[in-house]
């Protein structure tokens, strides 16, 4: 599990980062720290952001709805399933 910023993921995002290249190589990256939903393959492993188990923000409400996890099995083959936390629907308006 990493706690840090992904140059892959960032985006536009004026933020330090480290490119997923330059990590060791592992199985499975389990990645925290941006609140996005965000899913890459790197030598054909995932590598995941979930995004937050709750949205704390209107922006973080807007962009991913729901909170969300990911649990993931590995027993030979890779099973990840991701669990959206659906408390409430969420609907947005664009008031001018």
């Amino acid at each position: 599990m990493l706690h840090t910023t992904l140059t892959e993921a960032i985006g536009s995002l004026p933020i330090d980062s480290i490119s997923i290249k330059r990590m060791p190589r592992a199985d499975y990256y389990a990645l925290g720290h941006l609140h996005i939903n965000f899913e890459i393959k790197n030598n054909d492993k995932p590598v995941i952001y979930s995004g937050p188990i709750y949205p704390n923000s209107f922006q973080e409400l807007e962009d991913l709805c729901y909170g969300r996890y990911y649990l993931n099995r590995v027993e030979g083959f890779w099973d990840i399933k991701k669990h959206e936390i659906r408390i409430k629907d969420v609907v947005c308006f664009n008031i001018n």
